[in-house]
């Protein structure tokens, strides 16, 4: 880690969803880019006896989200699950105010755990249906998705940004 970057904690980073913020979000897992490999080995593969590999279809998976049950959201998002409805997504850093943006539909949930003594929580996934799009701080431009690979030099390895 860089000594001229701050660290962020996750308190105050919100989700909305078509322009509406989702009420009392608990826990937000940003979707995992993950390249699938394609096999390219043959009779005369160099190197001798090694198998060889290609980067294949770029998958940006699901995004998980935990919030504190409210009927208003949980209709909202029942709705999207049960229409199959793409929506637009924001996830927003509060300190830093960084932002994820992508496209995707409910394919989780959402569902609701009632239990005596404890706030309702509830929980869906987001499948994301194209690449999702990065804005760091200050950067001044969105660094967009494109065949797993972003403008400005940087790529998304499904553990971070790196340049």
């Amino acid at each position: 880690m860089s000594d001229t970057v701050a660290p962020v904690i996750g308190y105050g980073a919100s989700l909305s969803y078509n322009g509406t913020n989702l009420a009392t979000v608990l826990d937000i897992k940003l979707p995992e880019t993950e390249v699938a490999k394609v096999k390219t080995t043959s009779l005369n593969s160099t190197p001798a006896y090694h198998e060889t590999w290609m980067p294949g279809l770029v998958d940006d998976s699901t995004c998980d989200v935990i919030f504190q049950y409210n009927e208003i959201d949980f209709a909202a998002l029942l709705g999207f699950a049960s229409s199959r409805t793409v929506v637009s997504w924001v996830i927003t850093a509060h300190a830093s105010l960084e932002t994820w943006s992508f496209s995707g539909f409910i394919n989780k949930g959402p569902s609701a755990d009632f239990k005596p003594g404890d706030l309702v929580e509830s929980k869906f996934s987001i499948q994301c249906t194209s690449g999702f799009e990065y804005n760091p701080v200050g950067s001044g431009s969105v660094l967009g998705m494109a065949d797993g690979v972003l403008n400005m030099g940087y790529v998304h390895d499904g553990g971070g940004w790196t340049k």
